[in-house]
C-alpha cells in the first residue's frame, strides 16, 4: 500500500515535471520570436525617429518652438482611436498652404486615410485652385478639387455640388474616393493636424503649388 502510494505521488512528480518543461519551452521560444521581432524593428524605429526628426526641424523653421512640439509629441492621439466628426469638419485640421513636396513629407508614414487639403497656383488650369493629398495603402496620392464660378466644390468638372470644402470633406468622410480616382478607394478619415491643431497656422505663409 505504500509502495502505491509513493508510486502515485512519484507519477504525480514526474507529471508536473513534465508539464513544467513544456511551459518554459514554450515560454523560451516566445521570448526568443518577441527578441527576434524588436530586432528586425529597430531599422523601422531608426528611420521613423529620423522622419521625425526632419518634420521637427521643419517646423522650428517655420515658426514652432521646440517646447510646443515637445509638448505635442508627449500628447498624440492613440494611432488606433475613431476619427471624430467635428474634427473631419473643422477646417484648420486639414487645410495648410503647402507644396506638393511637404504636404507628402507632413504624411508620410501616417496611418490610412490621413488627408490635407493645400493651395494650387496653376496660372494653365485655373478652375482648380486647391488639391487633396491622402493616404491610402501608406502611399500619398493626390486629387484636383474644381471650383466653378458659383463657388461649388467637387473632384470632377462635371460635379460641383458641395458649397464649400467643409462639405466636400464631410462627405468624402463617408463616401469612398474611388469614384473619382479608382486607386483611392479611401475616405477621409484622418485631419493631418488631428489632436494639435495649433500647428495648422504656421504653413500659412509657405510656398504652395
Amino acid at each position: 500500500e505504500n509502495y502505491e502510494l509513493l508510486k502515485s505521488r512519484w507519477l504525480s512528480i514526474q507529471e508536473s515535471k513534465q508539464a513544467l518543461e513544456i511551459d518554459i519551452n514554450k515560454k523560451t521560444v516566445l521570448n526568443r520570436s518577441l527578441i527576434s521581432d524588436m530586432n528586425s524593428l529597430r531599422p523601422e524605429i531608426k528611420r521613423l525617429h529620423k522622419h521625425r526628426e526632419q518634420i521637427r526641424k521643419l517646423l522650428q523653421e517655420n515658426g514652432i518652438s521646440m517646447e510646443h512640439l515637445d509638448d505635442i509629441l508627449e500628447n498624440q492621439p492613440s494611432q488606433g482611436s475613431e476619427p471624430g466628426r467635428n474634427n473631419v469638419k473643422s477646417m484648420n485640421l486639414w487645410y495648410v498652404e503647402v507644396s506638393r513636396h511637404d504636404a507628402e513629407n507632413l504624411l508620410r508614414n501616417q496611418r490610412d486615410g490621413t488627408f490635407l487639403i493645400r493651395k494650387r497656383d496653376d496660372p494653365s488650369d485655373p478652375s482648380s485652385k486647391n488639391a487633396l493629398s491622402i493616404v491610402c495603402n501608406g502611399i500619398v496620392g493626390h486629387c484636383k478639387i474644381y471650383q466653378n464660378n458659383n463657388g461649388c466644390y467637387g473632384f470632377t468638372e462635371g460635379n460641383l455640388d458641395k458649397s464649400s470644402l467643409v462639405e466636400l470633406v464631410d462627405h468624402y468622410s463617408r463616401e469612398s474616393l474611388k469614384e473619382h480616382n479608382p486607386t483611392l478607394d479611401i475616405r477621409l478619415l484622418y485631419p493631418v493636424f488631428e489632436g494639435h491643431d495649433d500647428n495648422a497656422g504656421v504653413y500659412l505663409h509657405m510656398q504652395h503649388d
